[in-house]
């Protein structure tokens, strides 16, 4: 049920000027006086005043703040937002700053880096060329690509695993180059055969036959995949899906094309780290089908509607029926064959986060309703406020069954909080440092990676994000000396320092 907010409106008087006034007198004309009635707030209006955190205290109220409040909280200076309802696009708006040195203001065309909301349109280019028979859906990839190194693939590798994050592959950690001085701003960034090969900052990419066929999460899955797509139409994959979705779609205001985004582009988000504007302002990203979309949130919504068209046998020229339940069928409880997956019938909404260096994302869609909403940011707390956004408009819309990542736990004073803190060493030499702040917990697994951590049980911790778990270990004494980390079913061991 939705709620009615009323606000008071106090009698003032609103001033206007025009063209011609402006000319004559340079002096403001009363247009009305305004009565002294309530008003009831717009739907946008209730969306915007209605942000409440993911994370809610057993035996407390909850807080309830407007959009900007949660903005400042979580040190995103930027936001873009897009509202689908009844198939169609009914509302969009920008908020904050690009930047926050130009202090240049977010408008409905100020493109953001998707990150890993490319992996969407990846799938689809994919799935268009399986329709097209082009590719096959099970098929042995390694009858298409060359090898780039040692146990990097093998027969078992096709597109329906490579989408569906099920071959094998893990997640390295893509961070991107910043654009530099000079004539190629991006000359010092590897190629995609080079990334493969770790050439650059990130890890190369090897296949475990262990994992394959077991669903983990894998952005080194999409760069293969990428490899793929490029190996068998022998075009790139940015003009790959300039042709095949970016045009047909009408997306005007997106592209996969780093370079273009480094040289020809002015309208952009910049990255931030903690509320500070990263080094050069963004990172590009050769991981293209992985991470490498620059879009609106208006033109996402697009991408969404399409979808919902072709599942419903309404946009065959996109994607056919079969194909676009293809991507929405499930592999497990949560994933598709990429998109992530939830509930079944009217229930049913298709959904996908992106994190890439200081820009996060989301977006949601229902398969049969209509409904749906893109949320970008330029900040690396972006991922959860887009959240926060997400619930905000699902009540308002009405969506049903919507509830990623809320979580209900014992608030923990922070005087024990802070025993857990300090720097914690694991086996590999990798180091973790944990802090305390505002009664919050937090992780800093990179130098731009700071995120918070909820009680889930005794000495245990989860971050709602990704799911990582975090189970303090103490000595004889009750002194913490140590903790276990996990991800995917993993456990790693790390000692206090």
């Amino acid at each position: 049920m939705k709620k009615t907010i009323l606000a008071c409106c106090l009698t003032f008087i609103v001033f206007n000027t025009s063209a011609e006034q402006a000319a004559e007198t340079s002096l403001p004309v009363v247009e009305e006086a305004i009565s002294e009635t309530p008003i009831e707030l717009t739907p946008i209006q209730r969306v915007e005043t209605n942000i409440q955190p993911l994370v809610h205290y057993k035996g407390e109220e909850t807080p309830i703040f407007n959009i900007e409040a949660r903005m400042a909280h979580h040190k995103v200076p930027g936001v873009s937002i897009a509202i689908i309802d009844n198939g169609e696009l009914v509302f969009a708006k920008g908020y904050g700053v690009k930047s926050v040195e130009s202090q240049e203001p977010v408008d409905i065309d100020t493109l953001f880096q998707a990150a890993s909301l490319s992996k969407p349109l990846a799938a689809v280019i994919a799935l268009q060329q399986v329709e097209r028979t082009e590719l096959d859906l099970y098929d042995s990839a390694d009858q298409i690509i060359t090898y780039w190194g040692r146990n990097t693939l093998n027969d078992q590798v096709n597109i329906a695993n490579l989408i569906s994050h099920t071959a094998g592959y893990g997640n390295p950690e893509y961070l991107g180059y910043a654009p530099q001085q000079g004539d190629d701003p991006l000359g010092h960034m590897p190629d995609l055969m080079g990334s493969l090969k770790g050439e650059g900052i990130s890890a190369p990419v090897h296949i475990d036959d262990r994992k394959q066929g077991n669903w983990e999460y894998s952005g080194a899955g999409y760069t293969v995949l990428q490899h793929v797509l490029e190996e068998k139409t022998q075009k790139g994959f940015a003009e790959l899906a300039q042709e095949n979705l970016l045009t047909p779609l009408k997306m005007k205001d997106s592209t996969f094309n780093q370079r273009r985004v480094a040289t020809e582009f002015e309208n952009l988000a910049h990255a931030h780290i903690n509320g500070e504007e990263a080094q050069g302002g963004w990172h590009a990203f050769p991981e293209l089908a992985a991470a490498g979309l620059w879009t609106t949130a208006s033109d996402y919504a697009k991408f969404i509607i399409a979808v919902q068209q072709s599942a419903a046998g309404e946009n065959d020229a996109f994607l056919s029926r079969q194909m676009a339940l293809q991507l929405l069928r499930k592999v497990n409880l949560f994933a598709g064959h990429g998109v992530m997956v939830q509930h079944s019938g009217k229930r049913k909404f298709f959904h996908h986060g992106g994190i890439n260096y200081g820009m996060e994302s989301y977006f949601a869609g229902y398969e049969k309703l209509g409904k749906g909403a893109v949320v970008l940011t330029n900040g690396n707390q972006g991922h959860i406020l887009a959240l926060e956004i997400l619930h905000s408009i699902a009540e308002e819309y009405e969506w049903p069954s919507f509830n990623i990542q809320q979580l209900e736990v014992d608030r923990v004073a922070a005087e024990k909080l802070r025993t857990y803190a300090g720097h914690y060493q694991y086996q590999n030499g990798e180091t973790m440092t944990v802090s305390e702040l505002d009664g919050v917990l937090y992780v800093n697994r990179s130098e731009h990676q700071r995120y918070p951590v909820y009680p889930n049980g005794d000495d245990a911790f989860i971050h709602i994000q990704d799911n990582s778990n975090y189970v303090f270990k103490k000595d004889n004494t009750g002194k913490i000396v140590g903790l276990q980390s996990s991800l995917n079913g993993d456990w790693y061991d790390a000692t206090k320092q």
